[in-house]
């Protein structure tokens, strides 16, 4: 018998076990590099499911009030998006050599903020087809320090009550004459087990505001706060309770039944608040809702549908208060926008915003983010009719240089056929 399990151990043409990692396993939330995820053990050809779950309670394993933040398939071999023989590498696809090997890059910068907020989460490598057990990996973003921060907790409509499972946001201040925050967040944290949140940030003025998804947030009310250089600025944040609630799904415009996992979806009100929730494996979602407004506007954020090759829609989905059943319908990429964002000097610019709209209809929309070279692809909807595409960059992101722009734009933008890649490059000069 010895000898038996002795020559089953060793045997070559047994399958060897699977195997994932993901490197690096720490980053901040400045990082401007990829995340790899790496497979062995795969049969040829074969394909995986990747699920990311922030980690509440930072246990290093997946619960069930976990928020599922990203779900993908990658199929060995595979070249993933490619369309006029240009790669979409928002979409995970295999770039190892080695067949039953998988080596996946992930851009940690993408535009998608969830992914860069600061705690902990948890890699989920799943079998579709049930030839291994699921294996998990853990993965941490830590918060980069300023040397000044906010602190304080996340509490229950002004009461003493605080709220674990929550975030905390980090917003620029308004643009002139306009409410509310000035930009896309820059940095984010988790509060702890007793609600308490502590955010680094740089000096100067900001909106912080909390999130959950049992609760809304309240837009209306949140004020503009300076940060001085060394100092802890202590300010608690309060969240609305919520009385009634909206669902639906997210799915793919061309078939309804294709549902989006780990989409982030929002609802807002004319009145200020919004609630924020995540779909779950099915691309279902339930939005936390006040019973006042009746109506509320949905959206599927953009830059978590990139990742899946699908492109944003720039007006919300109207739903009423405890309606079910609501379709988020979003479209599919069927051509793309590509090129590089980089100074006078041919140096890149990491993190340029790359924001590309229909310039007529006004229907769809859709960011990229520049990588550690400069290099970006936008995946966008091709044959429009009379409605051509708009593509700039967000200044914000580099607000020192003022970048050329493409011919096309001088023109009103350029129409797109499906299948088709038309290359946009910018130049920013100081």
């Amino acid at each position: 018998m010895a000898v038996f399990l002795l020559g089953l151990v060793v045997c070559p043409g047994l399958p060897a076990a699977v195997t994932f990692t993901v490197t690096p396993a720490v980053v901040s939330n400045t990082y401007n590099g990829v995340i790899t995820l790496q497979v062995t053990g795969l049969t040829n050809t074969e394909t995986v499911a990747v699920q990311k779950f922030l980690d509440f309670n930072a246990n290093g394993f997946v619960d069930a009030g976990d928020w599922l933040v990203q779900q993908f398939k990658v199929t060995d071999g595979a070249q993933g998006m490619v369309i006029a023989g240009v790669t979409n590498y928002n979409v995970p696809a295999d770039s190892a050599a080695t067949a039953g090997q998988l080596a996946v890059k992930l851009n940690f910068q993408n535009g998608d903020f969830i992914q860069s907020i600061a705690g902990r989460y948890t890699f989920t490598l799943l079998s579709p087809s049930g030839n291994f057990a699921s294996i998990s990996a853990p993965f941490t973003v830590t918060n980069v320090s300023y040397g000044q921060q906010f602190a304080g907790n996340v509490v229950s409509n002004g009461t003493s009550t605080t709220l674990p499972n929550s975030f905390v946001l980090l917003f620029p201040p308004p643009q002139p004459g306009r409410d509310g925050p000035g930009g896309s967040p820059i940095a984010g944290v988790m509060t702890d087990s007793s609600g308490h949140y502590t955010l680094s940030a740089p000096a100067g003025s900001h909106i912080i505001a909390p999130f959950q998804p049992n609760y809304l947030t309240d837009f209306s009310a949140t004020p503009v706060l300076t940060l001085g250089n060394g100092t802890t600025l202590t300010t608690n944040l309060t969240l609305a309770s919520a009385n009634s609630s909206i669902s639906g799904k997210v799915a793919d415009a061309g078939d309804s039944s294709k549902g989006l996992p780990g989409t982030f979806v929002t609802s807002e009100a004319n009145n200020g608040l919004m609630s924020i929730t995540f779909t779950d494996t099915n691309g279902n979602f339930t939005l936390r809702v006040q019973s006042s407004p009746a109506q509320w506007g949905l959206l599927a954020e953009g830059t978590s549908l990139s990742i899946r090759g699908y492109v944003g829609l720039q007006n919300k989905t109207a739903a009423n208060v405890g309606q079910t059943g609501v379709i988020i319908a979003v479209p599919k990429a069927t051509a793309l926008i590509y090129g590089s964002v980089k100074d006078n000097l041919g140096n890149p610019l990491p993190g340029a915003d790359i924001y590309a709209d229909d310039n007529n209809n006004y229907i769809y929309e859709t960011d990229a983010f520049a990588d550690a070279n400069g290099n970006y692809v936008a995946g966008v909807v091709g044959g429009l009719s009379n409605d051509p595409w708009h593509v700039e960059i967000d200044s914000k992101t580099w607000p020192s240089y003022m970048f050329s722009q493409p011919a096309f734009n001088q023109n009103g933008g350029t129409n797109i056929s499906v299948n088709s890649a038309v290359l946009a490059n910018f130049i920013g000069v100081l």
